[in-house]
């Protein structure tokens, strides 16, 4: 039997049951990935997730015959961060807990190749409601997170939130379009860094999708090392008698 994890938050706050499984041995990816959506269908989930190895282009496209969505991989960074690290302050970039739609323009902006957007089955604004979630809680300083904003936050050059812990965690990271490439992705980076610093934690962490080749290489420009890499799958399954449908509901 495969271990299913009910996703308990995302449930409830999707409004659907979510699950997930984690699968390991490669030569069993495509049977167990089977069982796991039997599994999760016998017991009324809406939403598997499959988090599996990084594999190859044929198990994928084994994977995709088998009814499964292909939503890329994910990639996890980490960086060693000294006592001193991040510098002086930057006085164009400072902490943010005041909410401005422009701020969150920049959030959606940072997941565009987010599953939850590019996953047509999420049919109920469920990628803005969460990312728009996600930056409220940071900008209320929930769990201690923290927004940094490079200049006006009413005309954001970027954003970053952060998460406290014994390894910093970034969340959202975006930089204004019109102002890639001119250094305000490493100034709030460094910022990032001198957060770390300011709490004694020794590593900076984040995560991106492998797809998204312009993050990844900017990551490892900065000095991240890749820790680890993981192929995301989805299945849809049918609602079950009693469970409630409507107005964008997946059928």
């Amino acid at each position: 039997m495969i271990a299913l994890t009910k996703k308990e938050w995302d449930s409830a706050f999707f409004g659907y049951p979510v699950a997930a499984a984690e699968l390991a041995d490669p030569a069993t990816l495509l049977a167990d990935a089977r069982q796991a959506r039997d599994q999760a269908e016998r017991t009324g989930i809406r939403l598997l997730t499959l988090f599996l190895p990084a594999i190859g282009p044929d198990l994928r496209d084994e994977l995709r015959r088998a009814g499964f969505r292909d939503m890329g991989g994910k990639v996890d960074y980490a960086k060693a961060i000294a006592a001193d690290a991040g510098g002086a302050p930057d006085p164009e970039i400072a902490p943010c807990r005041v909410p401005h739609p422009a701020l969150e323009r920049l959030a959606f902006q940072s997941g565009a190749h987010s599953r939850f957007r590019l996953d047509d089955g999420f049919r109920q604004n469920e990628f803005e409601r969460l990312y728009r979630e996600w930056l409220a809680g940071s900008l209320a300083g929930k769990d201690g997170k923290c927004v940094y904003v490079a200049g006006d936050p009413a005309q954001p050059q970027g954003l970053v939130t952060l998460e406290p812990g014994a390894a910093v965690r970034i969340g959202l990271f975006a930089v204004a379009p019109e102002r890639r490439r001119q250094g305000v992705g490493r100034r709030l980076l460094a910022a990032a860094e001198r957060f770390c610093a300011e709490r004694a934690a020794g590593e900076l962490r984040v995560a991106t999708q492998i797809e998204n080749r312009e993050a990844c290489l900017f990551y490892e420009s900065c000095g991240f090392r890749r820790i680890h890499a993981e192929s995301i799958f989805h299945a849809w399954l049918p609602l079950r008698a009693g469970q409630a449908s409507g107005p964008g509901i997946p059928p």
